[in-house]
């Protein structure tokens, strides 16, 4: 729900009562697991960066050669970027 929230709404312009909500729990509970918004926008971001790393790294063959190892870096880069706007 967070990340959803801050991809439409931007930092900050997102608040704590609107995750809360969205996720359909209450907003201590919410602060009970992340003791604050800078703490849920950064986890939200940790687990962003690392699903892309782990989706792109899937796709590359680190065998191949140099120039096909950029092209197929750069196409995974691409193909991630298409399915996620």
């Amino acid at each position: 729900a967070a990340v959803e929230i801050f991809s439409v709404n931007g930092y900050h312009e997102t608040s704590m009562d609107a995750i809360a909500a969205e996720a359909h729990i209450s907003k201590p509970m919410l602060y009970l697991y992340y003791g604050s918004k800078e703490e849920l926008f950064g986890s939200c971001l940790n687990r962003e960066l690392t699903r892309f790393v782990d989706e792109v790294n899937s796709d590359i063959d680190f065998n191949a050669a140099p120039k096909e190892l950029l092209r197929t870096a750069v196409l995974a880069f691409l193909k991630y970027i298409d399915a996620h706007r």
